[in-house]
């Protein structure tokens, strides 16, 4: 029996290597596609690596060669929000046009794949305090988001004129061993210096899901024909203090440092994220990783590659 066939653009990055991986544990046969060398591809369960850029040219000599994918999971794309303000052109390719590509190739074959847009909690905006639902009014802070936003309004427009089966994820705070940016890797930075000030006040609230749950959702986004249509929160559910992860992280030292922060703040970032997943639970859908875990295990991998 063949194997389904799922095609991860952006497979070498981060979240788009535990996706692979966890799609191959279902039995899913992934082709990856993405920039950058992926040496060790096998290992995140990547039958074959293609690098090349996520465009027209790119998607139609994977698909040529490896054959049309019944899911195309979208992973490329930048995910950095003041990249966005220094940036923006930059920032719209990657995370508009690169999409528009996929939804193009799907578009044009014959048995159309499921897209799998990664989307992210950005889009929501200021919440009000409270767990964000998805039927929530849209309101961006930052270049970022309103991309987001715009790939989302693409996508749906796919599937209503041309019936590209879509799901939406949108992502909230993905960490995990292997990222090398954002707060986290910032912080054992810092660590390592014995300087542990942030900015921002701590109060910040966020919804810090470890990055093998977020390959669960994704996978069950790309593999269960109920998605369909979704558009879906991807977190824990939990909102957690920015200066209470950071506490967490610091007790995970030697010795341990308590975070303290300088008041200012940052453009594009809003006081409160956290995801209502009353959505994604009736899935089935139950974190597995908790932050104090989380980050004791991200510290050790920390501590492993520096």
């Amino acid at each position: 029996m063949n194997k389904l066939q799922v095609l991860v653009t952006g497979a070498a990055g981060f979240l788009g290597r535990y996706c692979a991986r966890q799609l191959s544990r279902g039995g899913v046969r992934v082709i990856g596609l993405g920039r950058g060398s992926f040496s060790d591809y096998r290992a995140f369960g990547v039958d074959r690596w293609w690098e090349g850029s996520v465009d027209a040219v790119g998607l139609a000599r994977v698909i040529a060669e490896e054959g049309p994918p019944a899911v195309i999971v979208h992973c490329a794309g930048s995910g950095s929000v003041q990249r966005s303000f220094l940036d923006p052109a930059g920032d719209f390719s990657d995370n508009v046009l690169s999409l528009v590509a996929v939804l193009e190739a799907a578009r044009i074959l014959r048995e159309q794949p499921r897209v799998v847009m990664i989307s992210s909690a950005a889009v929501y905006g200021r919440s009000g305090g409270g767990p964000m639902l998805e039927s929530f009014p849209l309101a961006p802070m930052s270049p970022y988001g309103r991309h987001k936003q715009a790939a989302e309004v693409v996508a749906e427009s796919y599937r209503q004129a041309f019936s590209v089966p879509l799901t939406v994820v949108r992502m909230f705070s993905v960490y995990g061993e292997g990222l090398r940016k954002q707060i986290f890797w910032d912080a054992c930075a810092r660590l390592t210096r014995g300087d542990f000030c942030f900015s921002g006040s701590g109060d910040e609230v966020r919804d810090w899901i470890h990055v093998e749950d977020a390959a669960r959702i994704i996978a069950w986004a790309a593999t269960d024909s109920a998605a369909d249509g979704m558009v879906i929160n991807g977190g824990s559910g939990k909102g957690t203090r920015v200066a209470d992860a950071l506490a967490v992280l610091g007790r995970c030292w030697d010795p341990p440092m308590i975070p303290s922060f300088d008041g200012s703040g940052r453009r594009g970032d809003p006081d409160v994220m956290q995801a209502d997943i009353r959505l994604l639970s009736g899935t089935g859908f139950v974190p597995t990783i908790f932050i104090d875990e989380g980050l004791a295990r991200y510290v050790a991998w920390f501590r492993s590659v520096i």
